[in-house]
């Protein structure tokens, strides 16, 4: 009977100290290389593609206002980027492209575009926009010439056409994504498709992204960043900057404009960026302000807003910063509890399609990326962590450790025996 009531005590703590040593193991994650391929990237895009296949983009629509364009968008994004380097000949090249055939093709299918309304100066609004040009921009740009439809080509330009006219005719950078609602990110998207227009075809777009970078610049929050939400007439912030739309809107920017970028970046750096328990994390509001998370931002724990986090790795490495990028990724990897099964890899048990997909897609940019941290920036959490190990090995102990025998003074009949035998 002791020794069940030592295993039950035992349990909780045995488990806590298990995960605490998981975390600490995984800061020192790389990704696994194999003959040029992330094998760990691979194994999120094909957990991801079963989880498309039965049914994960319209589950994320039933979740989020565009859950199913989004989901679309990032997961065929990754593909992209995966194979951009590869032979356009390999299997997994052809299984890439395969996929963002259907992604597109989901995209422009009524059940995704019947939120987006029509009436709009952008028609269907900057967000469907932006992220359906771009992948459909991606996708041109790593086919060969000879491989590219003619069809999808005049689409994507004339989709560019749209965009410049759009943003030619408006008083402000930003245009409405929904009826009076304007977020910047989303137009960031727009403009990157145009930038992206300007290095598979002919130049075209400079000029005018060069005059539109202007009209941001003289539009910027009171941190000297580019705000979450603006009036849909003047362009004035109505939302300060953020976590989540920072961290999106840097991952496109270095494509538009990399010098206005690195500037943007460098503010980004100092006001959003903060350790927790010795690891740094993307706060959801500048430093000094709380806010509440919201279904962009997913949930705000401790002032760090996760989605803000997460895609914080691919803003990091695309401008440059691949020691953040990296702590980040394996702070990812120590919090997430990746799981490796038959369907491939995913995090948190697959809780949440839409964090996964994510994940992929900020991990899809170039191997080389994944530089590693020379600094000893781990032992700080290894230092949190002790402080509670060490606690709970000491209640292991006194659960385990075995009682003295006490040794006390004879009882009466013990002496009463011994007179009489004297």
């Amino acid at each position: 009977m002791r020794m069940i009531f030592k295993l039950l005590n035992s349990a909780p703590l045995l488990i806590i100290i298990y995960f605490l040593l998981g975390m600490n193991i995984r800061l020192y994650y790389s990704p696994a290389i194999k003959e040029g391929i992330n094998t760990d990237l691979f194994e999120q895009l094909q957990y991801l593609r079963s989880r498309r296949e039965h049914g994960a983009a319209k589950e994320m629509q039933q979740l989020f206002p565009e859950g199913l364009l989004f989901f679309e968008c990032l997961y065929g994004l990754a593909w992209a980027d995966f194979i951009s380097h590869m032979d356009r000949n390999s299997e997994i090249s052809k299984q890439g492209k395969v996929e963002i055939e259907k992604c597109l093709k989901n995209i422009n299918s009524p059940s995704s575009m019947e939120i987006f309304q029509e009436d709009l100066k952008l028609k269907n609004g900057a967000f469907f926009s932006g992220w359906s040009n771009y992948l459909l921009g991606r996708k041109l740009e790593i086919s060969e010439e000879s491989e590219r439809s003619i069809a999808e080509i005049n689409k994507f330009k004339t989709n560019c056409i749209k965009i410049s006219e759009s943003l030619k005719n408006s008083e402000t950078p930003y245009l409405e994504s929904y009826t009076h609602n304007c977020w910047p990110a989303d137009v960031i998207i727009c403009v990157a498709s145009l930038a992206l227009h300007d290095r598979v075809f002919e130049k075209k777009y400079d000029r005018l992204i060069e005059n539109w970078i202007e009209k941001v610049k003289n539009r910027l929050d009171i941190h000297g960043l580019i705000p979450h939400s603006v009036n849909y007439k003047s362009g004035i912030p109505l939302e300060n900057a953020r976590g989540e739309s920072q961290s999106l809107i840097l991952s496109f920017l270095p494509e538009i404009d990399s010098a206005f970028s690195k500037l943007q970046y460098l503010r980004f750096k100092g006001l959003f960026v903060e350790k927790r328990l010795g690891l740094n994390a993307i706060r959801e509001y500048p430093k000094g302000i709380e806010g509440q998370g919201d279904i962009d931002s997913g949930p705000v724990i401790w002032g760090i807003g996760t989605a803000a986090t997460i895609v914080a790795q691919r803003a990091a490495q695309n401008n440059g910063d691949f020691t953040l990028a990296n702590q980040i990724q394996n702070g990812i990897e120590a919090f997430g509890f990746p799981k490796v099964n038959g369907e491939g890899k995913f995090y948190l048990n697959g809780y949440l399609d839409m964090g996964d997909v994510f994940i992929a897609w900020t991990r899809s940019t170039e191997i080389k990326q994944n530089s590693k941290s020379n600094s000893w920036w781990q032992f700080s959490f290894h230092f949190w962590s002790l402080l509670i190990i060490l606690p709970l090995f000491y209640f292991l102990f006194q659960i385990w450790k075995n009682p003295k025998k006490r040794i006390g003074k004879p009882n009466n009949f013990q002496r009463s025996n011994f007179r009489d035998s004297v």
